[in-house]
């Protein structure tokens, strides 16, 4: 007598597909269809296959990719803000460092030019 596998119990996440990635997916699900009638493939497991796939470790080239394509330093700067605000709402010191001042280059206008 054969034990089947327990299914692993699976939380829903919502995510957005692009255009590009949905037609992959359409494509997947149309040779599945074709190479195995009946087969009901759907769009999370597929999804949950190609990250299973990829493995559990992003390499420094993978974080240096999704860094280059996905960084926004405004959302870094927002992130940062809401963290200051609730640190200060604990009754914590928010400590910020001085910001360097930039090197006056010998090209710029003196201030005192301008007002001419």
């Amino acid at each position: 007598m054969e034990t089947k596998e327990k299914k692993e119990k699976s939380h829903v996440l919502r995510i957005a597909l692009n255009e590009s990635t949905r037609r992959i997916l359409d494509q997947w699900k149309n040779k599945l269809e074709a190479e195995f009638p009946g087969l009901r493939s759907f769009y999370p497991d597929l999804v949950a296959w190609a990250v299973e796939r990829t493995g559990q470790t992003l390499s420094k080239k993978d974080i240096s990719f999704l860094r280059e394509r996905f960084f926004d330093q405004v959302k870094q700067l927002e992130w940062l803000l809401s963290q200051a605000k609730a640190a200060k709402a604990r009754g914590e010191e928010v400590l910020i460092p001085e910001p360097k001042m930039a090197r006056k280059r010998k090209s710029e206008t003196p201030p005192d030019a301008l007002e001419q």
